[in-house]
């Protein structure tokens, strides 16, 4: 089981850090408790998952990729914003700003408090049992875990960054990425299969959604991902394309980095989609670099 007691001797990602969280935190900076940077109900999402009304998404300090120019760099490399959350606090603030009209629960970064997961998400049940939840991660996760995770999540959104281990490793010290994302999201796909199950509201209620976002001067990494995808799971998945990379001025950046992406960029990437038969999804306009970019410092309203 994935509980507390793992804390002692943190295990829950791939970095195997072996952390013992209530003295000292691990790699992913997360301590044993639980730390969140903000909760709200966000509109910026797929559109199966935001719906008319929204999400309301959990935001989780902290994180276990530490990608090295991650756009919420406030809370997951710096946790300059957290708040410091037991079990119940954590439940009675979401039931606090859960409205009725919103379904669905997102919890942002939750693989270092995973094992807390299985809790919230029970006590959040029997207040309402019409809740869906989305695991909205990065896929470096033990399929291990994915599979305790079964029976608490509803819709797993998990990124898959990258194909090649060296680009894994320059950017986010995770050469084993690759393999464990495929991994993860193969027990994911095991779990929900690859067709989404859209309710009458147009809102995903199970199933599995992989986002991958695309970097500046990194095609043959987001082609290779491509790649893998089909040749995995098969041209029926839900593939979100993302072009909101943000350079970020505040974070030592490698230079091919220091700019957004290029529209002929994106361009060679979603012709390649569309030419492996990918047909379910989203690509999203360059443009949404414009209104994406979160500032955590306002916690009322992050977007």
């Amino acid at each position: 089981m994935i509980y507390k007691n793992n804390l002692e001797h943190c295990t829950l990602c791939p970095r195997n850090c072996n952390a013992k969280r209530y003295e000292k935190k691990g790699i992913c900076r997360a301590s044993e408790k639980i730390e969140v940077s903000s909760i709200i109900i966000h509109k910026g999402e797929e559109p199966v998952l935001s719906g008319k009304h929204g999400i309301l998404n959990v935001f989780f300090a902290n994180c276990n990729l530490r990608c090295i120019y991650c756009q919420n760099y406030q809370i997951s490399l710096y946790n300059q914003y957290s708040t410091e959350y037991s079990v119940d606090k954590l439940v009675n603030k979401i039931k606090q700003l859960l409205p009725p009209e919103i379904y669905h629960i997102g919890w942002v970064t939750p693989t270092h408090y995973a094992n807390y997961i299985p809790e919230i998400t029970e006590k959040l049940k029997r207040w309402r049992d019409d809740l869906k939840f989305v695991y909205n991660t990065s896929a470096y996760d033990k399929p291990n875990m994915i599979k305790e995770l079964k029976d608490y999540v509803d819709v797993y959104l998990p990124d898959f960054k990258y194909s090649l281990p060296e680009v894994a490793y320059k950017y986010s010290k995770a050469r084993d990425y690759t393999e464990f994302a495929i991994k993860s999201i193969t027990e994911m796909i095991y779990q929900k299969g690859t067709t989404l199950q859209i309710d009458d509201n147009g809102l995903a209620i199970s199933g599995v959604i992989i986002r991958h976002l695309v970097l500046p001067e990194n095609i043959n990494n987001s082609l290779k991902v491509l790649d893998i995808l089909s040749d995995n799971f098969g041209i029926n998945l839900w593939i979100s394309l993302m072009s909101q990379y943000t350079p970020i001025k505040k974070l030592d950046l490698p230079l091919e980095l220091q700019r957004p992406l290029k529209r002929k960029e994106y361009k060679i990437v979603v012709n390649y989609m569309q030419e492996l038969g990918f047909h379910h999804g989203w690509v999203q306009d360059l443009e949404s670099i414009d209104y994406l970019f979160p500032d955590f410092s306002n916690k009322s309203n992050p977007f």
